[in-house]
């Protein structure tokens, strides 16, 4: 993985304040960054014989009891989990790996959507359902890091 994909990665995946010196480190000849790659590898295939869980964040709308009645007050964030379809599981890691380049060189979501005739936006799509898995794992991607 290019290091400019894995801080990307970091980001969306709410990471950068703890994986970073985890990163910078070596131990037992392998870097940080193979590591990291690595328990990426472990945690998306330890879900491919379940329904894997994602979690994403939702504008819902919020409601007061007001005048013996619900009204709604405004939007909330919250971070809902969601069960990814199993059928569509293999796709979805395939572009997450081609677009963030573990295990291969890296594309952009354009690149990809070109050769496989969908839009950025779609590939985007589906790319950030697998970040929503391990950002549902960020404890086992930490630890298996060290």
């Amino acid at each position: 993985m290019e290091r400019k994909q894995i801080d990307r990665l970091l980001k969306n995946l709410g990471m950068e304040v703890e994986m970073t010196p985890l990163l910078e480190s070596t131990a037992d000849g392998e870097t940080g960054y193979e590591r990291f790659e690595s328990a990426i590898i472990e945690i998306l295939e330890n879900c491919r014989g379940e329904n894997p869980v994602s979690q994403v964040k939702t504008r819902m709308p919020k409601y007061v009891w007001r005048y013996g009645m619900l009204i709604q007050e405004g939007y909330e964030t919250v971070k809902v989990k969601k069960r990814v379809d199993q059928n569509s599981f293999p796709r979805k890691v395939d572009f997450f790996k081609r677009n963030y380049g573990v295990s291969c060189e890296s594309e952009t979501m354009r690149e990809i959507g070109a050769s496989q005739n969908l839009s950025a936006g779609r590939i985007a799509e589906l790319v950030r359902d697998v970040e929503g898995i391990l950002r549902y794992n960020k404890r086992n991607l930490f630890y298996q890091t060290l």
